[in-house]
C-alpha cells in the first residue's frame, strides 16, 4: 500500500539585501561605485556616478534607479544619494551613531 503525502510549500519571500542593492546599482552604466547600509528600516544607497553635464541628466539617472529599485524593494524605505561625503564614509562596520548621521546627511542633500 502506497501512501501519498502532500506538502503545502509556500514560495519563499524574496529578500533583497544590501549586497543585492549594491550589485543592482552597479549594473547601471552611470554607476561607477555603490555602497549601502540599513538603519531604522531605511536603506541608504550612496552612488559614485560618472560626471553629468546637466542637472537634469543627474536627476533622470536618479529617478531611473529609484523607479527600478522600487519594483525590487516593494514597500521598503530607501534613499539614493550622489553625495560624496556619504559615499566615502559608508564602511562595512558602521556604528549606530554614524549610521544615523549619514542617514540624516543623505536626507538633507
Amino acid at each position: 500500500m502506497t501512501m501519498i503525502t502532500t506538502v503545502d510549500i509556500q514560495p519563499s519571500e524574496n529578500v533583497f539585501g544590501i549586497e543585492d542593492m549594491v550589485s543592482y546599482a552597479l549594473q547601471h552604466e552611470f554607476v561607477l561605485g555603490a555602497r549601502a547600509f540599513e538603519y531604522n528600516d531605511t536603506f541608504v544607497l550612496a552612488i559614485l556616478a560618472t560626471p553629468f553635464c546637466l542637472k537634469s541628466e543627474r536627476d533622470n539617472a536618479k529617478l531611473q534607479l529609484t523607479e527600478s529599485l522600487k519594483s525590487l524593494l516593494g514597500d521598503k524605505n530607501f534613499i539614493i544619494t550622489f553625495d560624496m561625503q556619504v559615499y566615502r564614509n559608508v564602511q562595512n562596520e558602521l556604528d549606530e551613531q554614524t549610521k544615523a548621521y549619514l542617514l540624516n546627511l543623505a536626507k538633507q542633500r
